[in-house]
């Protein structure tokens, strides 16, 4: 057993050491702030985005921080840039980079002459004015550029960075900005087909470079072309179109114009896509009146839902 001398010494070394782990904690914490303070950026450059369109944003700390002009890189890692939209309401409307370049593509814009590419581009813009204070020119914060992005069938990531040549970010007082860059993502969205890839003849229909004429309203009852002839949805000239498709092989029906869309059951017989049983579709609803060509869908009123094979209708 420990004597009560022994438990004194022990509890006398536990506050100290209690203690010193508070006076070490309190340390970290001192510094973490002043590591945090003095690395805080003058200047923060992102970006957000909003479906396909993308926004280049600026912050300063304080108003003194404001940045005068700005030289910036934007790269994407995938997609095309298809249109960029200069912002004229934040002050910083002059364009070192594309003044006087005669026939420049973007004289007079933020875009450096020969500084955009598919997908890359070159920003320049700075403020000129003569204030008595910063107020007077550009705001704390805002915007500096839109553009579109095409993803081109994945997502593209968006950096910012500073272009060293251009000067980067540089404040009133003449000197360099500290900045944070932050990107952003434009996410690439499958576009909606008209017929679902649940569809039986889904497979068929693709490996035909998916003919938009399968997703006609009566294109199933025989209306090869989508078109109403007078008061009728099938009739001559869906006839004489699937009388020149008539059993003819994949090879000869691909030289035919249109011809696989007198394929109105979608399906393969023997080595035709046209023959019978188009036909016999054809005749069914040759020159009926409107109300008896109902429209392909599972109602037959044209109005798709949840049920049905199409996503939506195609119009000639």
């Amino acid at each position: 057993m420990l004597t009560n001398d022994v438990r004194g010494v022990c509890l006398a070394k536990k506050k100290r050491l209690k203690g010193c782990n508070m006076k070490k904690m309190f340390l970290m914490l001192a510094v973490m702030l002043l590591v945090s303070t003095a690395y805080a950026a003058d200047v923060t450059i992102s970006c957000s985005v909003d479906g396909d369109e993308v926004t280049v944003n600026y912050s300063a700390a304080t108003a003194a921080d404001t940045p005068r002009g700005m030289g910036l890189n934007i790269a994407l890692s995938s997609g095309t840039i298809t249109a960029v939209t200069q912002n004229t309401s934040n002050g910083y409307w002059v364009y070192p980079g594309s003044i006087d370049v005669e026939g420049a593509e973007y004289n007079g814009t933020p875009v450096a002459a020969g500084g955009v590419t598919y997908d890359y581009m070159i920003i320049e813009m700075g403020a000129l004015h003569s204030p008595t204070g910063v107020g007077n020119g550009p705001a704390q914060s805002g915007e500096v550029i839109k553009f579109t992005v095409d993803p081109d069938g994945s997502d593209s990531d968006i950096t910012i960075s500073a272009d060293a040549t251009r000067g980067g970010v540089v404040k009133y007082d003449a000197t360099e900005a500290d900045v944070t860059y932050t990107g952003c993502t434009v996410i690439y969205v499958q576009p909606l087909e008209c017929l679902k890839d649940t569809a039986p003849e889904y497979a068929a229909w693709d490996a035909w470079d998916k003919p938009k004429c399968w997703c006609y309203p009566r294109q199933c009852r025989g209306d090869a072309d989508g078109i109403r002839t007078g008061l009728y949805w099938v009739t001559t000239p869906d006839l004489n179109l699937l009388k020149a498709a008539y059993n003819k092989n994949d090879t000869a029906l691909r030289g035919i114009t249109n011809g696989i869309c007198a394929d109105f059951d979608h399906a393969k017989t023997g080595l035709y896509r046209v023959t019978t049983p188009d036909l016999n579709i054809l005749k069914t609803y040759y020159n009926k009146s409107q109300t008896n060509v109902p429209c392909c869908d599972l109602d037959q009123n044209c109005t798709l839902d949840a049920g049905d094979k199409w996503n939506f209708w195609e119009a000639p």
